[in-house]
């Protein structure tokens, strides 16, 4: 019974864990927990394949590791530079025959620079604006609008009316790694209202 419990107790503390992200490009530094010294024996693997280990005489890495990855036999900390998507993963240390807690690393993209169109209904009353960016390989990504100086709903569309009277908005994406914003977009019903004005002098001075 207790080793059901202690099982049943590692299983929820690993899927509790929270992912490490990493940008493409990026080096990720992987630490084991608690190390006994002296170290004699490390090993990393990356899912069920071995990506780089030590028996106390010589480094052993495998596949991309050879190029990218270094062991710190002192402290059994792996260093893994220019990170591509392929180096996502469950990583797993073995210190001394002894494997402790794995890490899942998950490497993005950054988020791209957003764009946002403006579609509004034929009455025009009211607008939808869409901020739209390729986000492939980028997830998880977050939407942010701001209208003026006043932060709006986290979706990817944002609905205006008339009553909405911000002189622009934005978006932003965001993921775990970067964060880009859009150009301004001046609000529609503002720019409507002042183009009205400006053909109703017009056409007072004509007359």
């Amino acid at each position: 019974m207790w080793i059901f419990y202690f099982l049943f107790w590692t299983a929820v503390k690993a899927s509790a864990e929270e992912p490490l992200y990493r940008k493409i490009g990026d080096q990720v530094v992987l630490t084991p927990d608690s190390v006994e010294n002296p170290i004699t024996y490390i090993r990393w693997k990356h899912g069920p394949n071995i990506a780089m280990q030590w028996n106390g005489e010589e480094i052993i890495s495998y596949k991309q590791f050879k190029v990218r990855g270094s062991l710190n036999i002192s402290t059994g900390v792996m260093t893994i530079t220019g990170l591509t998507l392929d180096d996502s993963g469950i990583y797993t240390p073995e210190i001394n025959n002894k494997e402790t807690s794995n890490t899942q690393l998950l490497v993005i993209s950054p988020v791209p620079k957003p764009t946002i169109s403006v579609s509004c209904d034929t009455g025009r009353t009211y607008c939808v604006l869409t901020c739209s960016g390729s986000i492939t390989g980028a997830e998880p990504v977050t939407y942010r609008w701001t209208a003026g100086d006043k932060e709006r709903t986290s979706t990817k569309e944002l609905k205006i009316t008339k009553e909405d009277k911000e002189e622009w908005f934005s978006c932003t994406l965001e993921n775990p790694v970067s964060s880009n914003s859009s150009e301004k977009v001046f609000n529609p019903f503002i720019e409507s209202e002042l183009s009205h004005q400006q053909i109703s002098a017009v056409t007072h001075l004509m007359y």
